[in-house]
C-alpha cells in the first residue's frame, strides 16, 4: 500500500540533502553582517517553494501531483545554492571549488553509509526491521566516527 510513495520519497530525500546544504549559507550570511541578504534568500526560497507547490498542485492530477510537488522541492534548491555560492565568492572571495571541496569528506562518508546499508540488506537476506535499523545505526555511528577522525587529523596539520 506504500509502494506509490517510493518515488516521491526518493525525490524528497535528494531534495533534503540540497536543503541541508542550503541551510549552511544562512549562518555565513548572518555572521558576515549580511542579515538582509539572508532574509532575501529566505524570502526567495519561500516564494519559489510556495509558488511551485501551488502550480504543481493545481496543474497535475492527484495521481502524479505528489511526484510533481516532490520535483518542485528538488529543482528549487540548485539555483538558490548557486546564487548563495556566487554571493560568497563575490563578498569573501571563496571559490565554488573550495566550497565543494569542503563537502568532499561528508559526501564520501554519506556514500559509504548508504553503500554499507545497501550491502547489508543485499547480502544478509534478513528482513527483520529491527536488524535493519541496527545496521543503519551502526553505519551512521561509523560514518560520524570517521568524520570526527578525519576532522581531527586535518585540523592538526
Amino acid at each position: 500500500s506504500y509502494a506509490a510513495a517510493a518515488l516521491p520519497l526518493k525525490i524528497l530525500a535528494a531534495a533534503a540533502l540540497l536543503r541541508v546544504t542550503m541551510q549552511t549559507i544562512y549562518p555565513l550570511l548572518m555572521g558576515s553582517g549580511r542579515p538582509g541578504t539572508a532574509a532575501r534568500l529566505s524570502a526567495a526560497t519561500m516564494v519559489l517553494l510556495t509558488g511551485g507547490v501551488l502550480i504543481a498542485g493545481f496543474r497535475f492530477p492527484a495521481s502524479s501531483g505528489l511526484i510533481a510537488v516532490s520535483v518542485v522541492w528538488l529543482v528549487i534548491y540548485p539555483p538558490l545554492l548557486f546564487w548563495g555560492a556566487t554571493r560568497l565568492q563575490r563578498h569573501w572571495d571563496i571559490s565554488i571549488g573550495r566550497l565543494a571541496g569542503a563537502f568532499g569528506a561528508p559526501i564520501v562518508a554519506i556514500a559509504a553509509l548508504v553503500l554499507a546499508v545497501v550491502l547489508a540488506r543485499q547480502f544478509t537476506g534478513i528482513s527483520d526491521p529491527k536488524f535493519q535499523i541496527a545496521v543503519v545505526i551502526a553505519a551512521t555511528a561509523l560514518c560520524y566516527a570517521g568524520l570526527a577522525l578525519y576532522t581531527r587529523r586535518t585540523a592538526s596539520r
